[in-house]
């Protein structure tokens, strides 16, 4: 699909798609401007989606933005049955295809996730599962023992270990001494050309884009010393001079402070905390992001940000 970021309401250049959906929603705000009747939805339907953006398995229209094609399915119950019809066409066994195995199948879903298939609630189960206490304990559990240690780099001697192999074969000896490591290593989302940890940090970049204030992503490695040993974290973002921390609750105990999830010792993260404290950080929670993400939702649309997860 060949995209045109030019406003085709009144000519106007956009630099992509997200500045195309962004142009359209501000103007639209004025009811004497050509774009009063226009909404993003309806230019999308009128300039952008084609007859062959449809569901191959039910023939319903799939989620088309500003900048093109996203999805090939309107929903993965029907990628999964598309993909299993095409499988039992080219004669590959499905365990699926069984009937009495995918009514047992719809049954654990249920059970599982409150839904036929992983509902939205269930995914959310699924992600948090990895944080919940007993997931917590059984890997403490393991690593005592295999390095006698609630986590493995409290283990001096593989610490050491580690660090010289990555020194080796990096130059440094930890990752966060090296921005272009970093950066290479994030693989959870990508937008904007720019690799983020969460979606709520792509919330808030794009609402920090859209409403043009002065900002920088990750913008340096700072230094901090816990036991007399040098360690180095990536603040997210420097906004207007002023550092902010974006933090998932799993991350941060009931009074705010940072919170180790792999043991008892906590000096670590106590000594990072009172860096970020000495620079003024702004620490975000799900409660603090929430508007950002809104603000994504009500003009990008519902499942916006789900798109650019790898």
């Amino acid at each position: 699909m060949k995209i045109n970021y030019t406003c085709q309401i009144c000519g106007k250049e956009c630099a992509d798609g997200n500045g195309l959906a962004s142009h359209i929603n501000r103007k639209r705000k004025n009811p004497n401007d050509i774009h009063s009747n226009w909404t993003v939805e309806k230019y999308i339907d009128t300039f952008v989606r084609e007859p062959e953006d449809v569901c191959p398995q039910c023939g319903k229209p799939i989620y088309i933005s500003c900048s093109g094609r996203s999805l090939t399915y309107c929903s993965y119950s029907c990628k999964f049955k598309y993909e299993m019809n095409e499988k039992i066409k080219n004669g590959e066994k499905v365990a699926m295809a069984n009937p009495e195995t995918l009514k047992k199948a719809k049954i654990t879903r249920r059970e599982k996730h409150n839904g036929k298939w992983c509902s939205e609630e269930g995914q959310r189960i699924c992600n948090i599962g990895a944080w919940n206490e007993q997931a917590i304990e059984n890997r403490i559990k393991t690593h005592r023992e295999h390095f006698g240690c609630d986590y493995p780099f409290q283990n001096k001697e593989y610490y050491n270990k580690r660090m010289d192999e990555f020194e080796k074969k990096h130059g440094v000896r930890n990752p966060f001494q090296s921005k272009e490591i970093m950066n290479k290593s994030k693989r959870k989302y990508k937008y904007d050309g720019i690799n983020f940890d969460s979606s709520w940090e792509i919330a808030y970049y794009i609402f920090l884009r859209d409403f043009k204030i002065d900002f920088e992503y990750h913008p340096k490695e700072v230094p901090f010393v816990c036991n007399g040993v040098t360690h180095y974290t990536i603040i997210d973002f420097l906004v207007e001079g002023q550092y902010v921390e974006i933090k998932g609750d799993h991350l941060r105990n009931k009074d705010g402070s940072l919170k180790n999830l792999y043991g008892e010792d906590q000096s670590l993260v106590l000594a990072k905390q009172k860096k970020l404290e000495e620079l003024n950080t702004v620490i975000m929670s799900k409660k603090e992001i929430i508007p950002y993400l809104n603000y994504v939702k009500l003009n990008y649309g519902f499942n916006y940000l789900t798109q650019f997860r790898v």
